[in-house]
């Protein structure tokens, strides 16, 4: 074979491994994992990203952690450490008491309001958290905690928020934000009220109601519970808010009418009974604080996420005010 061949069969060779999205070994990571730079990505790129992790949700109802951070990069760039000091819990702090060490992560969302982003990391200094959590359910990829340890505990203190599930209208793909707004041993629910959050909390729902848009929220509304007010039923395949566990190493979806085994058993209140059976070290949101408590297994990380299995369609968000303790603090 001539020398020109050669270099048109490796050339012709190369743009195969291109248009596959992969290379040959050692180059054989898949594309989805690599975090493209905002100015780099494209809408098809992105679109190509979500019809992956939505054709995943169909066929299995399941996605590991590691997928989901790898797609967050996909979507909207490379993780971005943001330090403690940028935090609420630090910004509000006052003189003379310990300094918050938790900190969080952005994948290049835009305009976030100030102090919050869509990753927290909590610090092994911090004996307890508050974090606020607004979650958008146009997200398939949840909003993450990462840092917890075996023995700790996460307590949702209050859920608020309607969304909607069934729109004519595709949504804009947009992450969920997250905040610290208080850090120390002792904290309590009280810390939500504090007068020094209020103006943070002030900007994050400014931003939710341009970003997440509520005002489009019209049928198949859903609360945090999966409670449709316009029916009176708690819905089983769509709505409210699922929080998976680090023992669960994944987050887990609804599906369609074809995938009614994954939808919740029966229209009452969502218990662990209720759970479908593909759901372990998980749990959903329920009306009264003492139901949604859990101390984890194991180290790892917590997903918070909306419960469907087609999110392009969805509009609203819900808003959570959730306690993070460590095993053995009071």
């Amino acid at each position: 074979m001539s020398t020109n061949s050669v270099r048109l069969l490796s050339f012709g060779m190369f743009l195969s491994f291109l248009a596959s999205g992969t290379m040959p070994s050692p180059f054989n990571t898949p594309m989805l994992a690599q975090a493209t730079p905002p100015a780099l990505s494209s809408t098809l790129n992105a679109q190509q990203v979500l019809r992956n992790l939505q054709s995943t949700i169909t066929s299995r109802g399941v996605v590991g952690n590691a997928v989901l951070k790898n797609n967050k990069a996909a979507l909207s760039g490379p993780r971005r450490f943001i330090a403690a000091s940028q935090t609420i819990a630090w910004r509000t702090s006052k003189s003379g008491q310990p300094k918050p060490q938790s900190s969080m992560a952005s994948y290049g969302i835009n305009n976030a309001p100030p102090g919050f982003a869509e990753e927290v990391t909590w610090s092994p200094a911090d004996a307890g958290l508050a974090v606020i959590v607004f979650v958008n359910p146009r997200d398939p990829n949840g909003i993450l905690i990462t840092g917890v340890k075996k023995g700790d505990t996460i307590d949702v203190v209050s859920s608020t928020g309607l969304a909607s599930f069934d729109e004519d209208t595709e949504n804009e793909y947009a992450s969920g934000i997250i905040s610290i707004a208080a850090a120390g041993a002792g904290i309590t629910a009280a810390a939500f009220g504090a007068p020094e959050l209020a103006p943070f909390i002030s900007a994050a729902e400014k931003f939710a109601k341009d970003v997440f848009k509520p005002e489009k929220v019209k049928s198949k509304r859903r609360d945090p519970f999966g409670y449709d007010p316009g029916t009176g039923e708690r819905a089983r395949a769509e709505g409210g808010v699922l929080i998976s566990m680090p023992a669960a190493g994944q987050t887990f979806y609804s599906g369609d009418s074809d995938h009614k085994e994954r939808w919740i058993k029966d229209h009452q209140p969502r218990t662990d009974r209720n759970l479908p059976d593909h759901i372990s070290n998980a749990f959903f949101l329920r009306e009264g604080r003492e139901y949604n408590s859990r101390t984890s297994t194991m180290d790892g990380d917590i997903i918070i996420n909306a419960w469907d299995h087609k999110f392009e369609d969805n509009y609203g968000y819900y808003r959570l005010h959730i306690l993070l303790k460590r095993g053995g603090s009071s």
